[in-house]
């Protein structure tokens, strides 16, 4: 019994671990297919989708483990006692953003932003995601030098493509 507790116990800082892999290690290097151009567009789409997925999962980890029996739900303020400070903080500024967004003459420029995707959806990923890693996050060694590989390949590309070269087709002709 007690080793099936530790596995569930586990299983968020397992999923978290592969969240700020996949953060950490394909999102810097990632450019999508439509150029440079695109590649604003293509890096929202790849943030969505791997933030996306992630707080998806998280959310229902605890529902699901409830319903197993393996766990049991916290209330909101057992939740709110155990936050620290800057996770209160995060937590009130996407309060207010989600109270300013309601308030907006333009619903929907003010839910989903406009090309620089700043809109309240966004907002809603950043908190969450800030307010899951901050609380399953176990910081390893392994996660610096999956970002250092990452920055690394990046500089390398842009040193290339200073010199004038254009290897991964990104910029159109001329």
């Amino acid at each position: 019994m007690k080793k099936n507790a530790k596995k569930t116990s586990a299983l968020p800082e397992k999923l978290t671990a592969a969240y700020l892999a996949a953060i950490l290690g394909v999102y810097p290097i990632f450019i999508g297919t439509g150029g440079y151009i695109e590649i604003t567009v293509q890096k929202w789409y790849c943030y969505l989708i791997l933030t996306g997925i992630y707080m998806i999962v998280m959310l229902f980890l605890p529902l699901e483990l409830a319903l197993t029996g393996e766990n049991s739900l916290a209330s909101p303020r057992t939740l709110w006692q155990h936050m620290t400070a800057p996770q209160k903080l995060i937590l009130l500024y996407w309060l207010f953003s989600g109270v300013s967004a309601l308030l907006s003459i333009d619903k929907s420029i003010a839910f989903w932003g406009t090309g620089r995707c700043e809109g309240f959806l966004a907002i809603t990923l950043y908190c969450g995601s800030f307010l899951f890693v901050s609380s399953c996050a176990k910081p390893k060694r392994w996660m610096l030098w999956v970002f250092a590989i990452a920055m690394s390949l990046c500089c390398i590309l842009s040193v290339i493509q200073l010199a004038g070269n254009n290897p991964l087709r990104l910029y159109p002709d001329g």
